[in-house]
């Protein structure tokens, strides 16, 4: 039997959000990654996707910002797509670990003749696994 004193959802979730000017940003609980937080009623779900679901009404894979900001709830902001557009959509602004590096972390290029592929298809600096070989070696020698 349900409640009938429970608050609708879409009235519990607007009081926390603040239309400025550019972003609706979610000033309700907030998430370490900087995600908005939204109990729905039955289950926490990012503020983001509730407010996308709501709106569109489908859940997709993922629900991607172009603005950029975590915590942006503005409907004009989000669109829905699959973890492959998310990751290209990261890749394309410049954003995460994917900016395809010409270093290693140590400072040696990526050059064709001091790179090889390991079998998961990850580059691999020639010097600097010399190097860990080495102190391998050292270790084991010791």
């Amino acid at each position: 039997m349900s409640n009938p004193n429970k608050i609708d959802p879409e009235q519990r979730f607007w009081p926390k959000v603040d239309k400025t000017k550019d972003c609706w940003i979610w000033i309700g609980q907030i998430h370490r990654s900087g995600y908005g937080v939204f109990w729905d009623g039955s289950k926490y779900v990012r503020s983001h996707r509730y407010r996308f679901i709501a709106d569109n009404g489908y859940a997709p894979e993922v629900v991607m910002h172009s603005c950029d900001t975590p915590a942006c709830v503005r409907p004009e902001h989000l669109t829905g797509g699959t973890q492959l557009d998310n990751i290209r959509d990261r890749d394309n602004k410049g954003r995460g670990k994917a900016r395809n590096p010409t270093h290693c972390k140590r400072g040696h290029p990526f050059s064709d003749d001091n790179v090889y592929l390991t079998k998961q298809n990850r580059r691999v600096c020639r010097v600097c696994q010399r190097i860990r070989e080495k102190e391998s070696y050292n270790r084991k020698k010791a």
